[in-house]
């Protein structure tokens, strides 16, 4: 056994190890939360409308929930919401995050126009801005905040997915696998170059939305429109997401658990497609159309390559095999001699890869009669209930010199698709410590190791859900020598199944290692005055393995061989910034607060290989899927250093109150980015907002 053999041995049992201590963990002091889906009312009309702001924007997400029952909808991009409801007169409760809950009695059945006001007990709220933090009263951009209460509200694998429907003008979404890559928009679409926001957590950007732990965040910030997101230049384009993990406290030391598990499934059963005798009669009925409505005449219409011509009663055959297609059981044996003759000539080379009908398969498997001409239903067999669990131990406290806060949390979500799985194990350390009054150091660490495997949920046709609805319900899974079925049988929709492109992806993984941290010092060397400067470096590491099978068997243009590619890589970024803010209020009406700073980058410190061999002796092992283990031919391999970038930014902003009624703020950047040319490398980024605050 070679030493990658005893890793991935010793890793495999650590991971069964970590997740039996955790499935022990939520039985002894978890509770088991498993989500079910509960039949509909009775349907009876239409409730529908808008939901927006005081000042007529669109809300997204608001949820909208008939009084004392769980009938409802959430409101989409446009704010607009439709669901049905049982007859007569009913109330409906309208909730959003930072919004005033209202009941409104519906009577009829007109679009209904909800306009929900802010809660203003939230006014005086401190929140986070670019490089700073201001009074939630005084802020003349649009910020949105996001709690933490509202974030537990979802249980999720990322904070991404966490930010669904809780802010108004923030669109986010997922294809729903485990895990998956979210795509966030503020405010639509900013450029064709790319729309996705600038993410920073406690200070430092570029962090992935997959290695933080939600549990671990305090608060969302989201910076919306261009008074709020200068300071960021042209980074912040398309908005900025500014997210707040849990400091300690001075209190005693406090230790906790928190954890849930559930069961994730598929909100249908399929798409209701046609099945296999229904598709054959579907074919049958195109045919007589032709002849009747068109005027073809009967020698005129094209047979099917699988169910033939029609006889004189209409109707088409289901074939007992469908490679060679089209063939009846009598056929098969006239040409072959018998069925066993037949079985026996099969080759797994795509020339004599034999297969019947799922009809006659299942046929002779046992199936009845009812479920043969149902044939292969591929929705039920890659879909699951998928088994969610999340655990969190976090510890937290200090005193007047220092505080800190300590997590380790560990996330596990199967896919409702077969083979799809999500784990992150984490660990964040969050600590601040005042030796005298002037000063204040401190760090912030969050390493995090993530696992990824199986079909991530993508939409294309080539996809599995794209071949599960193109894939014909008369073709079986496997042919007759146990290799998967696809285009080598005429009309069958799909050049591999549904099936086989799971069981394909079974051990394949992408395993990611991020490393960030963050050490800061800050200086008060007047009141009013602090001097800040934070050093940030990221190191991170990326594995990938994918096994391909060999495909010809199944695909008529597929692979007569079978392929292992690896890929590893690492990377190594740093971020400088320094900052002076000062705040004084003058004559008590007068309230200023300036910031200046600067901001260093240095990105793509890193470099990537990758390879790949054909032909490997078992296939099945995964033990055994090691490149040496690989042909000696037709070998392939690269190799490559990370573009190396940086930039360099002077910021600041300028924040002014009078008589805690009229605001105004300014705020520039001027960046230089080494990703342009010496006559264009620095860009200047302006600001002005002013508010007047009417009570």
């Amino acid at each position: 056994m070679n030493a990658t053999t005893r890793n991935l041995l010793c890793y495999k049992e650590l991971h069964l190890a970590l997740k039996t201590l955790a499935l022990l963990i939520l039985f002894i002091t978890g509770s088991l939360a498993v989500q079910a889906n509960t039949p509909e009312p009775q349907q009876a009309r239409t409730v529908s409308g808008t939901v927006v702001d005081e000042a007529g924007e669109a809300l997204i997400g608001v949820n909208i929930q008939v009084t004392g029952t769980a009938t409802g909808s959430i409101t989409d991009i446009d704010g607009r919401f439709s669901f049905q409801a049982p007859a007569g007169n009913i109330s409906i409760q309208v909730s959003y995050v930072g919004y005033v809950t209202q009941t409104i009695a519906v009577t009829g059945n007109q679009p209904l126009r909800i306009v929900l006001r802010e809660d203003s007990q939230n006014i005086d709220e401190v929140v986070v801005v670019g490089y700073g933090t201001q009074a939630k009263k005084d802020i003349t951009g649009a910020v949105a905040v996001v709690s933490a209460e509202a974030l537990a509200e979802t249980p999720v694998s990322t904070f991404a997915e966490a930010l669904m429907g809780k802010a108004a003008g923030v669109y986010v979404s997922s294809s729903g696998a485990p895990g998956a890559s979210t795509t966030i928009r503020i405010r639509g679409v900013g450029s064709v170059n790319g729309s996705d926001p600038l993410v920073i957590v406690d200070g430092v950007q570029g962090v992935s939305t997959e290695s933080v732990n939600p549990n671990d965040i305090e608060s969302f910030q989201i910076l919306k429109d261009a008074s709020a997101t200068a300071i960021y230049g042209a980074q912040g384009a398309n908005g900025v997401i500014i997210v707040t993990t849990k400091k300690g406290s001075k209190d005693r030391v406090r230790i906790s658990y928190n954890g849930y598990g559930g069961a994730a499934t598929m909100a249908n059963n399929g798409y209701n497609l046609l099945n296999a005798w229904e598709s054959m009669e579907f074919v049958a009925q195109g045919m007589v159309n032709l002849r009747d409505v068109r005027g073809f005449a009967a020698g005129a219409i094209p047979a099917h390559a699988q169910f033939g011509s029609l006889d004189a009663n209409d109707q088409l055959r289901m074939p007992y095999a469908v490679k060679p297609s089209g063939m009846s059981e009598s056929e098969i044996i006239s040409q072959f001699g018998s069925i066993a003759a037949w079985e026996a000539s099969y080759k797994p080379d795509g020339s004599n890869s034999w297969a019947r009908s799922a009809y006659a398969q299942m046929k002779l498997d046992g199936y009845s009669e009812e479920e043969a001409r149902a044939g292969t239903d591929w929705y039920n067999l890659v879909t699951q209930t998928g088994m969610v669990q999340d655990h969190q131990i976090s510890a937290m406290g200090g005193n007047d010199k220092g505080q800190y806060s300590i997590s380790l949390g560990m996330n596990s979500r199967e896919g409702t698709i077969k083979s799809s799985y999500f784990d992150r194990y984490s660990l964040r350390i969050n600590t601040s410590f005042t030796p005298s009054k002037w000063l204040t150091v401190g760090a912030n660490v969050n390493l995090s190791a993530v696992e990824i495997g199986g079909e991530r949920g993508n939409q294309g046709d080539g996809d599995v859900f794209g071949k599960i609805y193109t894939t014909a319900s008369w073709l079986p899974v496997y042919n007759i020598g146990g290799d998967f079925t696809g285009s080598q049988a005429p009309e069958g929709g799909r050049n591999t199944s549904a099936v086989n492109a799971v069981i394909n992806q079974e051990n394949d993984w992408t395993r990611n290692f991020r490393g960030e941290a963050s050490v800061f010092a800050e200086v008060t060397p007047i009141s009013g005055l602090i001097l800040r400067t934070q050093y940030s470096p990221r190191l991170t590491g990326t594995w990938i393995r994918t096994f391909s099978e060999v495909t010809i068997a199944a695909d008529k243009e597929g692979s007569a061989n079978n392929n292992l590619y690896e890929e590893a890589r690492y990377g190594f970024d740093w971020q400088w910034t320094n900052t002076a803010t000062y705040s004084r209020t003058f004559n008590r009406i007068h309230q200023a607060t300036v910031v200046v700073g600067s901001e260093a980058l240095n990105n793509g410190l890193g470099r990537r290989i990758s390879a790949r061999r054909i032909d490997y002796t078992f296939p099945n092992d995964p033990n055994s899927w090691n490149i040496d283990n690989g042909a000696t031919s037709n070998l392939s391999n690269s190799g490559y250093m990370d573009d190396h970038t940086a930039m360099f930014g002077l910021f600041g902003r300028g924040d002014y109150v009078y008589n805690d009624k009229y605001l105004a703020t300014v705020s520039f950047r001027y960046d230089g980015s080494s990703k342009f040319g010496a006559n264009n490398r620095f860009g200047f980024f302006p600001s002005l907002s002013a508010g007047w605050r009417m009570t």
